[in-house]
């Protein structure tokens, strides 16, 4: 199957994913790349597995929401739902902010409404170019006012000399 979702939270206890920028590029829906059909998996809802996980200070920026959701649908959101807030979230197509991308299928406005994602925004993170992998947060960022780092930009994705990377790093 060609679908794919990050990140993915197995059931567990004290997961978190923190100040990270998760990037749907225009080219997510084409059969050559991976279609990152649902950003966030975790424990399923007929699973007797115990899930607590927190979702904080990240960027989601989207090139393109088609055929995605921010959820999988068999996944637990409700009572118990993991603790999401001071995120960024943005859409190069203005619509996407009333979309049902959520959890319930819920809009961004509804999400929020309903105590989730507290402290979170719909806006422009100004980025420097994500499209050209540029990720380097513009001076007058929202991303800064909600407690998310610039992350260091020259030592992550595939190195060259992984040796020299952990050796330098040590």
């Amino acid at each position: 199957r060609d679908w794919f979702y990050c990140p993915i939270h197995h059931c567990g206890v004290d997961n978190v994913l923190q100040n990270n920028i998760v990037h749907r590029t225009a080219a997510a829906t084409t059969a050559s790349t991976h279609n990152m059909e649902y950003i966030w998996s975790g424990c399923a809802k007929n699973s007797d597995n115990f899930q607590n996980y927190s979702n904080f200070n990240n960027i989601y920026f989207l090139e393109n929401s088609t055929g995605m959701t921010f959820y999988r649908g068999n996944d637990l959101y409700g009572q118990n739902s993991p603790d999401f807030h001071q995120n960024l979230y943005w859409s190069l197509d203005p619509e996407d902010i009333k979309n049902p991308l959520f959890p319930s299928h819920l809009s961004f406005g509804e999400w929020t409404a309903n105590g989730n994602d507290a402290h979170s925004e719909w806006s422009d993170p100004q980025l420097e170019d994500p499209s050209s992998g540029l990720y380097t947060l513009g001076p007058e960022s929202p991303a800064f006012k909600l407690g998310i780092s610039q992350i260091r930009l020259d030592n992550f994705g595939i190195q060259e000399d992984i040796k020299l990377f952990y050796k330098q790093n040590r």
